[in-house]
C-alpha cells in the first residue's frame, strides 16, 4: 500500500526520520481555498478525462504545418509500406524519430476496415497518450504523497488549459509528455524497489527511454535530467544504476538514428543538427530567438496553459518557498517528493529558455509536476461531505474547456487544410489534379485525397529540411507544358506580378485566377 513520500522509500535508500518530519514533507503546496475540487474515485477522475480528451477530437481539420507534416507521413507509412523511413510526399522527412507516426498508422491500419483515414482516426492515439498522462499523474500522486490523491492530481491535469488542447493536435508533445511522466514514476517506484534492486522498474525505464527517444529524439533527455540529479542527491550510489536503462534504451533508440545515417545521404549531419545543435545553440530555426522568447515564452505558457490552477500554482509556489524549499535544500533527502517535482520543472525549464529555440509546447512534460503538486494539495485539504458548488465550478469549467475544443473547430482559415481542400474542389479540382504551392505548406491535403501536391518556395528564407522544396524557378521549368490541368496556390509572401507573369509566359496555356482568398490562386488551361 502506498504511504506519504517521507516514508514510501525505505531505510537504506532514504535516513530515518521523525513522524513530524515525514507529516510536514508530505504536505506538498499549500494552496489557497478557492482551489477546490470535489471528492471522486478514479471511475468518476477517468470518465471526465476521458469525455474532455474525446469531446470534438476529430471535427477540427489538419492544421498547417505542423499536423499537415505527421499527418502525411502517418499516411504515406501505410499507403508504402515503408515504417522506417518516414517520408513527406514521398521524399525522406528526418524532422522527428517515428514513434509518433507509428501511432497514427497504426490506428490508420487497424480502422480503415471502417473509415477512410480522417481527423479522427489520426488523433485517436493524442487521446490515449492524454488519457495515460492523466493516469499516470494520478498513480505518481499515489505514490508520492499517499493513496486517495490520485484521482484529483489526474482531473487537475485533464482541466489544464494548455495539456488538453495540446492532446488535439498532431505533434510529438502529447505522447512525449506521457512517457516522461511513464519515466518518473518508474524511476520512483525503482526507488522504493530496494529487496530486488528495481529489476523490474529498471526494465520499464530500459523501454520508457527508448520510446521517449523515438518520439522526439535528444529532447527527451533534458526531462530525464532530473532523474538523474534526483538520484546523485538521494541516493548518490544507487545513481550509477541508470546506465543500465539509459545506454540499453540509447541503443534501442539509436539503431533508427544509424540506420538513417547509413541509408541516407547527410542524414548524420542532418539528424546533430535538426534535433541537437539547431535547436540548442545555433539560430538556424529562428524560434523565439534572444531574451525576449526567454523571458515571455514559458513563463507566459505556464501560467496561461495551467489555467485555471495557474494563480494557484503560483501561490502555492511562493508558500513552498517561503515554509519548505528553504527546508529542502537544507536537507533535501527528507523531502524527495518535493525535490522530484521542483527538479522535473525546474531543471527542463532552465535547459529550454537557454536553448536558442523556444516553442510553448516544448515544457508540456513539466505540467505534469504541477498537476501532481496541485491535486496532492487539493485531495489532502479537502473534507469527505460533498459540496454542490464544487461540482458545479468543475461542471462550468469543463463546459468552457468543450466549448474551446468546439469554437477551434468550426474557425476558418487557411490554415486549415480541410479548408483549402473544400475551396479547391469549389474551383473545380479534382483528386487527380496536381497541386503545386508556393511558399505555402499543405501536406494535409494527401489526407483529404489531393495526392499529387508539389511544394515549391519562391522568394522566403527555406526551413532547413532534410529535403528542401525546390525553388519556384526550378518548379515551373519541371513543369513547363504539362502545367494543363494543375491548380496553384500560392502564400501571403507571394503575392506579386512576378508568377502571372511568368505564367502567362507560358505558350498554349493560360493561368485563370480564382477565388480563393487569402491565398492567391491559379488553375491552369490549354488556350
Amino acid at each position: 500500500m502506498a504511504t506519504a513520500a517521507s516514508v514510501v522509500l525505505p531505510a537504506m535508500v532514504l535516513p530515518a526520520r521523525s513522524d513530524e518530519s515525514a507529516s510536514r514533507a508530505s504536505q506538498g503546496f499549500a494552496l489557497p481555498r478557492w482551489v477546490a475540487l470535489p471528492s471522486l474515485g478514479w471511475p468518476s477522475a477517468l470518465l471526465i478525462c476521458a469525455f474532455l480528451g474525446l469531446a470534438f477530437q476529430g471535427s477540427r481539420g489538419l492544421w498547417e504545418p505542423d499536423e499537415g507534416f505527421y499527418a502525411n507521413a502517418a499516411v504515406a507509412m501505410v499507403d508504402s509500406g515503408d515504417w522506417w523511413t518516414p517520408r513527406l510526399n514521398g521524399e525522406p522527412f528526418l524532422d522527428k524519430p517515428p514513434l509518433n507516426y507509428w501511432a497514427m498508422a497504426i490506428s490508420v491500419t487497424l480502422l480503415e476496415t471502417l473509415v477512410e483515414p480522417n481527423e479522427w482516426v489520426l488523433r485517436l492515439p493524442h487521446l490515449f497518450w492524454f488519457l495515460g498522462t492523466a493516469l499516470g499523474v494520478g498513480l505518481l500522486a499515489d505514490r508520492l504523497w499517499g493513496p486517495g490523491r490520485g484521482p484529483t492530481a489526474a482531473l487537475v491535469y485533464a482541466t489544464m488549459l494548455c495539456p488538453l488542447l495540446a492532446a488535439n493536435a498532431l505533434t510529438p508533445d502529447t505522447p512525449l509528455t506521457f512517457w516522461v511522466t511513464l519515466a518518473v514514476y518508474g524511476y520512483w517506484r525503482w526507488m522504493e524497489d530496494v529487496e530486488t534492486r528495481g529489476s523490474r522498474w529498471m526494465l520499464l525505464l530500459t523501454a520508457v527511454v527508448a520510446a521517449g527517444l523515438l518520439t522526439k529524439g535528444p529532447a527527451f533527455l533534458v526531462f530525464l535530467f532530473p532523474l538523474l540529479l534526483h538520484s546523485l542527491v538521494i541516493h548518490p550510489r544507487r545513481a550509477v544504476w541508470w546506465l543500465l536503462p539509459g545506454t540499453s534504451g540509447l541503443i534501442i533508440a539509436m539503431s533508427w538514428y544509424v540506420s538513417m545515417a547509413l541509408s541516407l545521404p547527410d542524414a548524420a549531419a542532418y539528424l546533430l543538427d535538426n534535433q541537437v545543435l539547431g535547436r540548442l545553440v545555433e539560430s538556424s530555426y529562428q524560434r523565439n530567438p534572444g531574451w525576449k522568447g526567454a523571458l515571455l515564452v514559458y513563463p507566459v505558457t505556464l501560467l496561461v496553459g495551467t489555467l485555471p490552477w495557474g494563480l494557484g500554482a503560483l501561490w502555492g509556489l511562493a508558500g513552498a518557498l517561503r515554509n519548505r524549499l528553504r527546508a529542502m535544500l537544507r536537507a533535501p533527502r527528507e523531502n524527495p517528493g518535493t525535490l522530484l517535482l521542483v527538479l522535473w520543472l525546474v531543471a527542463p525549464l532552465v535547459v529550454l529558455t537557454l536553448a536558442s529555440s523556444r516553442l510553448p509546447l516544448y515544457i508540456l512534460p513539466a505540467f505534469p509536476a504541477i498537476a501532481v503538486a496541485i491535486g496532492s494539495a487539493i485531495a489532502r485539504r479537502q473534507p469527505p461531505a460533498h459540496r454542490v458548488r464544487r461540482w458545479v465550478l468543475v461542471a462550468s469549467w469543463c463546459v468552457l474547456l468543450v466549448t474551446v475544443k468546439g469554437f477551434l473547430a468550426n474557425v476558418e482559415t487557411h490554415r486549415d487544410a480541410r479548408w483549402v481542400a473544400q475551396r479547391l474542389s469549389a474551383i473545380g479540382a479534382k483528386p487527380g489534379d496536381e497541386i503545386v504551392t508556393v511558399d505555402e505548406k499543405l501536406n494535409g491535403l494527401a489526407v483529404y485525397g489531393f495526392e499529387r501536391v508539389a511544394h515549391s518556395r519562391g522568394w522566403n528564407r527555406p526551413y532547413p529540411f532534410y529535403s528542401p522544396p525546390p525553388s519556384l524557378d526550378h518548379e515551373l521549368n519541371r513543369l513547363d507544358r504539362s502545367l494543363v490541368g494543375s491548380f496553384w496556390v500560392v502564400g501571403d509572401a507571394s503575392r506579386s506580378e512576378v508568377l502571372p507573369e511568368r505564367l502567362a509566359m507560358l505558350e498554349d496555356v493560360v493561368c485563370l485566377p480564382q477565388e480563393m482568398t487569402p491565398l492567391l490562386a491559379f488553375h491552369c488551361r490549354r488556350l
